[in-house]
């Protein structure tokens, strides 16, 4: 006899989770994120243990980033409004008369990540309680899960987002204020030009010419001054 299957849709996963402030938490494990394991027959399904990833595919589309964003502040969340595909993607859907259809780039493995939209149907949330949790987070959070009150990434929306303004704080950038302004280097003073040497122009020969004579008129100078101090040596002892 076979062991049931414990998660086959929407309802059985979220009926192992508590909710808190809109956020549908899976129980915390050694794992960083909530993960089913390998060999779970919904994990096979969807060719991913993420749980976030498969009620998001439940519950909304089939992603095609191939990693989604958690936007709120707390761990283990899976509501799926609360988590977005990447930027460039969201971006691609924009252009598209439905952001919940596939992108052109998904056509050739959809079929490998997800079951039917027959079957995903059938998966979709009953509960009262967890519909009503997740209206709510759609309307409050928006498609790209920028308006969340619980926002891990804070910071002025980007164009075309519904994330209200934040109210603006000291050292926030203001409109006509530059945010950067660059001092300009003050003039630097002119250079004292050194006096030009007596010996720079001249010849090697010249140089040594003009050596010898400056160490004899030296020579000269220190033999007068000798002679001198000799004089007034004999001068001051003949008076003795």
């Amino acid at each position: 006899m076979t062991r049931p299957t414990k998660y086959r849709d929407a309802d059985s996963i979220f009926a192992n989770c508590t909710i808190k402030d809109d956020c549908i938490l899976w129980p915390q494990s050694n794992n960083r994120v909530p993960l089913f394991t390998v060999s779970s027959p919904i994990a096979k399904q969807f060719a991913t243990t993420s749980v976030a990833r498969i009620v998001f595919t439940i519950c909304r589309f089939v992603p095609a980033s191939q990693r989604l964003t958690r936007w709120c502040t707390s761990d283990f969340c899976i509501n799926p409004y609360h988590h977005a595909e990447s930027r460039p993607y969201q971006e691609k859907r924009k252009k598209l008369f439905n952001i919940h259809d596939e992108l052109p780039e998904q056509t050739s493995h959809r079929h490998l990540i997800a079951p039917p939209d027959e079957e995903l149907e059938r998966m979709k949330p009953t509960d009262p309680v967890i519909c009503n949790v997740l209206m709510r987070s759609a309307a409050t959070a928006g498609h790209d899960a920028r308006g969340l009150p619980n926002r891990r990434f804070l910071g002025f929306p980007v164009k075309g987002s519904n994330l209200p303004l934040l109210p603006e704080t000291e050292g926030t950038a203001k409109e006509g204020v530059p945010v950067l302004v660059i001092k300009k280097k003050p003039t630097p003073e002119p250079l004292v030009q050194a006096p030009k040497d007596e010996y720079e122009d001249m010849s090697t020969d010249d140089f040594f010419n003009a050596l010898e004579a400056k160490v004899s008129t030296m020579v000269e100078k220190s033999k007068e001054k000798e002679v001198i101090d000799y004089t007034k040596h004999l001068a001051q002892n003949s008076y003795r």
